[in-house]
């Protein structure tokens, strides 16, 4: 199977090089699933920021993903996204709500968030002070994107 150049990053997904069409003409297509089910192994889809597809594509993957399911096809598939994605999906199929889990991610403790800052600096060489660090702990309150976006800018 050959890559294309893609146009737009959500209108087609490269996974380990096979492309998964999410929308052609409002129609899904689970290549990702066949192309396991051929191979005789199984598949997995990872997609973050969910809330960034806008409701057609949802839509799209969606449909995907439950033909994926009705067909026994190998796939498995994890998104992530803000907690109002659960709603959007909904939103794009009403029976989405049915279809996946929508575990709730909360914010890490103290140790957990106090690593999250810590070890990306030290893989650099660098250093912070335990202060430093236990004021973005407080200010962050353990909430994943908070203390990404910190150490991002910092």
């Amino acid at each position: 199977m050959s890559q294309k150049t893609v146009p737009q990053p959500t209108s087609h997904l490269f996974i380990q090089g096979i492309a998964l069409q999410a929308v052609s003409r409002n129609r899904a297509s689970p290549h990702l699933g066949k192309a396991a089910q051929t191979a005789k192994r199984g598949g997995s889809l990872f997609i973050d920021e969910l809330q960034y597809l806008d409701e057609p594509e949802l839509a799209a993957l969606i449909v995907a993903v439950h033909r994926s399911n009705q067909t026994g096809l190998p796939i498995l598939f994890f998104g992530a996204g803000v907690p109002q994605i659960a709603a959007l999906s909904g939103d794009a199929k009403s029976y989405a709500e049915r279809l996946f889990n929508f575990p709730p991610i909360g914010a890490l403790d103290d140790t957990a968030a106090s690593a999250a800052i810590r070890q990306p600096i030290e893989q650099e060489g660098e250093s912070i002070q335990d202060s430093a660090l236990a004021s973005i702990v407080r200010a962050t309150h353990g909430y994943p994107y908070f203390l990404q976006e910190w150490g991002y800018q910092a």
